[in-house]
Parts: structure tokens; sequence; C-alpha cells
């Protein structure tokens, strides 16, 4: 893995982790999280994806969202399967709690706390603290205790710029990061270490659910030893967008012509009934070379996301491992294999008609 990045040279500031809430209107809607993707394997061998976050929702008058609350989620998908048996899907048993309306929070649950040093999360019996480029989450939630550190490794990825917050009503950036520490979930405790993705997501407008319609947002990772890579795409809206990092230096491209997810095989879920992508086949052309891989899963977790007024969507979280290559401008061809891989996907179950 990279090194980590010194915190006077990181792109990520102490004021970028704020709690937005206070400089909101009343006539405005408001969507906070601060999300972080864990996907890794602990010392058993035990493999992991996990994501947690605390969301803030907040409705205007006119408001975007079916309902006003704070949440709190945990996703957690940990297996033990041999190479054999990651050739194929399973109905494993996952943790997927925090938006069953059961799940629903008061606002004001969620409190940040904010000095020079830090800015402190707390939720429940959990907490986030951010000091960039170093985090941290700890505490219990749905039965998962967490003692997690994080480390960023390079510059963050922009998808809409803070500067412009104001101007588009939407602030959004991801961060890779390392990680390590342990995870308590049903009376066993997990070693982890492995790569991280930060999501801070801020909305005062509608989420643009053009991109979830039809077949839905993908929202892709690849966490190699010398390459890593952000993927997300909307094949309905026509819009892709890749971040790849290889041997520490980060590669951007935009368009559905250079950031193409291909679905490469279905699998039915026994639990659900759904007919979802299981397997993928991956290209990325960016500016300083290609990169090409399948991916396939073997695990998942999923549930029903109910904060819109007018669509139910349906969300489903992949373990998954990679093979490919990049191929660098030069020729150079850096290969990787049985990479860590995850394969998120959100799309419009039902909309109100």
């Amino acid at each position: 893995m990279s090194d980590t990045i010194d915190q006077g040279q990181y792109d990520l500031t102490i004021a970028d982790q704020r709690c937005h809430l206070g400089e909101i209107t009343e006539e405005m809607d408001l969507w906070e999280n601060h999300g972080f993707l864990l996907r890794a394997e602990a010392t058993d061998g035990t493999d992991v994806t996990l994501w947690t976050s605390p969301y803030i929702v907040k409705r205007g008058p006119r408001s975007y969202y079916a309902s006003e609350m704070d949440i709190l989620q945990t996703v957690l998908v940990a297996t033990s399967y041999t190479p054999a048996e990651k050739q194929v899907m399973h109905d494993n048993d996952f943790v997927a709690v925090g938006w069953c309306p059961a799940d629903y929070l008061p606002r004001g649950t969620v409190a940040a706390d904010r000095s020079d040093e830090r800015v402190l999360w707390k939720i429940l019996g959990r907490e986030y603290e951010d000091a960039p480029p170093h985090w941290a989450a700890r505490g219990e939630h749905g039965g998962v205790d967490l003692d997690l550190r994080f480390e960023g490794y390079v510059p963050s990825f922009t998808v809409y710029p803070h500067d412009r917050f104001a101007d588009d009503g939407i602030a959004w950036y991801e961060a890779y990061l390392r990680a390590n520490g342990s995870i308590v979930h049903d009376g066993r405790r997990l070693d982890v270490e492995g790569y991280a993705c930060h999501e801070r997501v801020i909305v005062t407008r509608d989420h643009e659910p053009q991109k979830m319609r039809g077949h839905g947002l993908n929202w892709h990772h690849l966490f190699a030893d010398r390459v890593q890579s952000w993927i997300m795409t909307s094949p309905s809206a026509g819009e892709g967008l890749a971040y790849v990092v290889v041997d520490g230096t980060t590669h951007k491209v935009e368009g559905p012509e250079r950031v193409r997810i291909e679905d490469a095989g279905h699998w039915v879920d026994p639990r659900s009934w759904m007919r979802v992508p299981y397997r993928w086949r991956v290209v990325v052309e960016t500016d300083g070379g290609v990169l090409d891989l399948h991916a396939g899963a073997y695990a998942r977790a999923y549930y029903p996301w109910t904060p819109f007024r007018d669509t139910v969507n349906v969300l489903y979280w992949m373990s998954a491992e990679a093979t490919g290559t990049f191929t660098r401008t030069d020729g150079e061809v850096v290969p990787f294999a049985v990479a860590k891989y995850m394969a998120h996907s959100n799309r419009v179950l039902s909309e109100r008609q």
C-alpha cells in the first residue's frame, strides 16, 4: 500500500468535515451523509465488506424527501469462502440496519462537535472522528462494534466541488484510505486490514433521480495493491466518472464512452427474488492508460431505500474479486489478480405515478 500523506499536505481540511445543518434555511432541504466503506480481510481469513454512515435529512416546505429524520446505518457482509466457492453467488446472511422506517431517529440525534483539531460526529453508540487525513469509527450499532482507523494516501476525489456548493446545491467528495482495526459481531472479533473509502455528500436540491431509474446508479471499487479505482456510472442517464490510482498517481476520466461497466452475468437472489448482476467487465480509459478488468461477486447485502417522496429504491452491496490490468500509454502493463472489489447498485424499484 502507498504511504500516507502529512496533514499539512492533504487536500481536505477540518472545515470540510463540518456538519452543514446550521447553514441551511428553513426553506431548504438538506441531505448530509458521512459514510465509510471498508473492503478488507481479517487475520483469520474472513472477507469483509462494511458500510457505515450517519445521515441528516431535513425537509423544506416543498421537500424532495418523504420524512425528516436522522439515520445511523450499518451494513456488514462477513464471509469465509474458498476460492472455488467464490466462483458463484451465495445466499449469505448479512447485517443491514438503519433505513427501515422503524430505524428512523428524531432530528437532533446526530451531533457534530467541531474544534481546531477535529470534528467528532456522535449518534447513538457510535462516533466518527475526523482529522484529515486521519479518521476513526468507534462504537456499536446493529450488533456491530467498530474500532477502526483510516489514513488518506492520495488526494480526495471530487464529484461536485465544495467551492460551488452554494451555486450547485451539492458538494461531494470521495477519499481513498488505508484501514485497520477491529470489528466485533456475533461473538467474534475480526482484526482487519485493507482499503476504505470515505464519502461526503451534502445536497440541498434533488438527487438527480434520472440517474437511478432504469439500470440504476453503479458505484464500484477496485482495491489491488498497485491499482485502485473508484468508478460510477449511470447507463440510463448516459454518465460515467472514474478515478484510477496507479502506484500512487491519480488519473481522472469522465464520459460514458470512457467509463464502462458491462454486466457479464446475472443471479436470481432466492431471498429477494430479484435478478441482479453479479459479474462485470469494466473498462476505464484514462489519459494515463487503460484499466481493463473482470469482477465476480460471491456475497451480498440488500435493502429497500426509503428516504424519497416519490420512489422506493433497492440497494445491493456485493463482495467481489477482480482480475485485470492497467496498461500505461507507454505500453507497460500493471497486472492484478484476486483483488478486493465491491459493486454497489442503487436503482428505482417503484415510483409514484
